[in-house]
């Protein structure tokens, strides 16, 4: 509908951005005078405070995006999810029913995509279905988790002082996050936490119960003896908090604005990227695949700071001070990205923490420990079962899937790697053997961990099978017959031998002075 409007908008002051992703931009500013607005509804109301964020979200995705057919989408998981939890909540295949539908829901969207032309596609609503499978699922969960917490203290109650009550199947993360069988919502509030206006495009996504803490004001009533039952809780002022995080937003646009047109990903596919020397081919694909993440920077962090001005990621008083001393120990707890951490992170681990952190939590809670049987350890089908998870909830794109397994095997093998050689620079106290040896690996381990991700992940950007291979080719496989070497060496009994070296081990202890 105003994608004309975008894209002349976009030719005169922002470089000819795509008009879906000027779109998008603008849905996530015009969340900030949302947000204020949101602010100012009254505490004691709310239902207005849902059908705000039902009419906001409503007015950004039909009038601002034209997504209608997107709509029909999103609302036909929303209402199927609230009819099946609703139904059948209070068993395990409720949950379980949630992910299929809404997976494969997900999964046909992703199959339409494939048709799109990548250098130009048009705006969908497969972004903001995304978020919704993540909410839709953990909702679902905590539904059923409410029902097994409400059959536990039952059984508890009913117990004997001589015969204890069972163990608890939950954890103490489930419990707190259940919605017990007395706290059903409304289809008016599970319509406000699905299509929140500040998480609904791109996240960050969130908990039924943060939501729920949040639209009370529970999660601003101090605890202990600062609480004061008498005085309503209020938002502290998180102005200055969500600023700084649309700033940190918007400074990587200057990058997607001069930066990234420089390193167009299908430039890797040329005959003059091939002709470049292999330490300029290599850098050439740093710079892309660092181009490629400006606008998932500018995207999560706007997102993130919407939603904070609204009320949302308060992680709460620092202990002895009161609310109205402001002393708010910060408003990260839905922070989605660490884009300085990312940059330079010494080890794949590291890296992977410091990125897309609201999908890496709903994977670890919604879909590793739930086939983790209690008092069980993960098996490998648990870890498999959960990369195709994340592998599908990404899309069908082939490079998808050589990014994920390459980087996968890598994670390992990294892991292994860091236990054999970290002994050898850093003492178990985690003090240097000596500073020059420590800076010295600490720079090895930003180094390969870029080089490794960067190569590992450059299917990802050009998303098909031959175009990928024929990059990884060029560079003659490197990232993959350094995993080959470093599997065979620890295979060889590489990592006995770099034992020797550990600090403290036997062959590096001093003699005695000998008189």
């Amino acid at each position: 509908m105003l994608a004309p409007f975008f894209q002349s908008l976009s030719n005169r002051y922002l470089g000819g951005l795509p008009a879906d992703r000027v779109q998008v931009m603008a849905c996530l500013l015009l969340a900030y005078p949302l947000a204020h607005g949101f602010r100012q509804l009254p505490v004691d109301r709310p239902a207005l405070k849902h059908t705000f964020s039902l009419a906001a979200t409503a007015f950004l995705f039909l009038v601002v995006q034209g997504q209608w057919i997107g709509m029909v989408h999103i609302l036909a998981s929303t209402l199927a999810t609230y009819g099946l939890v609703s139904t059948i909540g209070s068993s395990v295949w409720g949950p379980r029913a949630v992910f299929i539908l809404t997976m494969a829901h997900l999964s046909l969207t992703h199959i339409h995509r494939l048709g799109y032309d990548i250098d130009n596609p048009p705006l969908d609503h497969s972004g903001a279905q995304m978020m919704l499978v993540i909410k839709l699922t953990s909702f679902a969960y905590s539904v059923y988790d409410g029902h097994c917490l409400a059959r536990e203290r039952r059984e508890n109650g009913a117990a004997t002082e001589q015969k204890a009550g069972p163990p608890s199947v939950l954890s103490a993360r489930q419990r707190s996050r259940a919605v017990l069988p007395g706290e059903w919502p409304s289809l008016l509030e599970f319509g406000g936490y699905v299509f929140f206006f500040g998480s609904f495009f791109v996240g960050p996504a969130f908990e039924f119960a943060d939501y729920r803490e949040f639209i009370s004001l529970r999660v601003f009533r101090p605890a202990g003896a600062q609480a004061n039952p008498a005085e309503p809780p209020v938002i502290p002022d998180s102005r200055p908090a969500a600023y700084r995080k649309l700033l940190s937003g918007l400074l990587p646009l200057l990058g997607v604005l001069f930066l990234a047109p420089q390193f167009p990903a299908r430039r890797l596919l040329s005959a003059q990227y091939a002709a470049l020397g292999l330490p300029t081919r290599i850098g050439y694909i740093l710079a892309t695949c660092f181009a490629t993440r400006l606008p998932f920077y500018v995207a999560w962090l706007t997102a993130e700071g919407s939603c904070i001005l609204a009320g949302l990621g308060f992680e709460g008083y620092i202990e002895g001070s009161a609310t109205s001393a402001g002393k708010v120990r910060g408003w990260n707890a839905l922070t989605n990205v660490h884009p300085l951490r990312y940059e330079t992170a010494q080890n794949i681990k590291e890296l992977l923490d410091a990125w897309n952190l609201a999908t890496n939590r709903w994977l670890k809670n919604y879909v590793f420990l739930r086939l983790t049987p209690p008092g069980t350890k993960p098996t490998l089908a648990t870890t498999l079962a959960t990369f195709l998870v994340s592998a599908l909830w990404h899309g069908f794109f082939p490079g998808y899937y050589l990014s994920f397994i390459t980087v996968a095997v890598m994670a390992s093998v990294a892991r292994t790697l860091r236990r054999s050689l970290r002994p050898i620079f850093v003492r178990p106290d985690g003090g240097s053997v000596t500073s020059g040896r420590r800076r010295a690996y600490d720079i090895a381990g930003w180094a390969i961990t870029t080089f490794s991700v960067h190569y590992a992940v450059t299917p990802f950007v050009l998303l098909y099978w031959h175009e990928s291979l024929y990059v990884w080719r060029v560079n003659y496989y490197l990232g993959h017959v350094g995993l080959v070497a470093f599997i065979l060496f620890f295979q060889l009994g590489g990592g006995r031998w770099l034992r020797q070296f550990h600090y403290g081990a036997p062959a590096m202890a001093t003699k005695p002075h000998q008189a």
